[in-house]
């Protein structure tokens, strides 16, 4: 029979990257003790502030995380830019691995929605009743995710974006600060949205759109 102790036991996790972005998360997963204990960070070169911050060792580059063969993944790395090329890439150096969600305790994350794996939810962030969140996704700080969307895996959302209802973002799409989409709308694969646009209509794949309302600049992405 199990014990209670071990139902409750905190799950021990690395944290990969030690950037800006790796900061945001690793506090995330330190506020819940409960679930989770951060064992250190892994990453090319030492981050002495984001590893003070958080109290915890930098624990060397990707091929450290092998010493670590059973602990479970917690994706830090931020887009580039607007490019998710980056976080795809390092996803990828882990075939074998199993990769923790992040639901931010001042998150709201409808008990119907579906969250994938790596997926991290900021503080303020709102995932609405039945929307499907794609593996290593980002729900950036403020973003509201309403009822019946579908974003993609890799996508991510930025600080302050509004989707409609039965908003589909495709795979690896960027949606920049405060961009807002309308019910209903589809953003196709490798798209980039703008800071601050308004979408009022369909996405071609690997296009880039911004404006109010949100126009194509180029399609040359796909």
């Amino acid at each position: 029979m199990r014990s209670v102790e071990a139902e409750y036991t905190p799950m021990p996790v690395l944290l990969i990257g030690g950037g800006e972005h790796a900061l945001v998360v690793g506090e995330a997963v330190q506020l819940q003790p409960h679930a989770f204990t951060l064992l250190g960070i892994i990453d090319p070169t030492e981050p002495r502030e984001t590893a003070r911050t958080l109290g915890v060792p930098w624990l060397g580059d990707d091929a450290s995380a092998a010493q670590f063969r059973k602990v479970r993944l917690v994706l830090g790395i931020g887009p580039n830019g607007s490019s998710v090329a980056r976080r795809r890439a390092v996803v990828e150096k882990y075939p074998d691995r199993q990769w923790v969600s992040v639901l931010h305790p001042h998150a709201y994350v409808s008990r119907s929605a579906v969250i994938g794996d790596g997926v991290v939810v900021l503080p303020g962030a709102v995932v609405h009743a039945r929307a499907n969140i794609g593996a290593w996704a980002i729900v950036n700080s403020g973003a509201v995710v309403e009822h019946d969307c579908d974003v993609g895996l890799h996508a991510v959302l930025s600080p302050g974006v509004v989707l409609g209802g039965g908003v589909r973002v495709g795979t690896d799409c960027f949606l920049g600060l405060g961009a807002v989409v309308r019910d209903h709308v589809s953003i196709g694969h490798h798209a980039i949205i703008g800071m601050g646009s308004v979408v009022l209509r369909e996405v071609p794949a690997g296009a880039t759109f911004a404006g109010l309302p949100a126009r194509a600049l180029s399609r040359s992405r796909s």
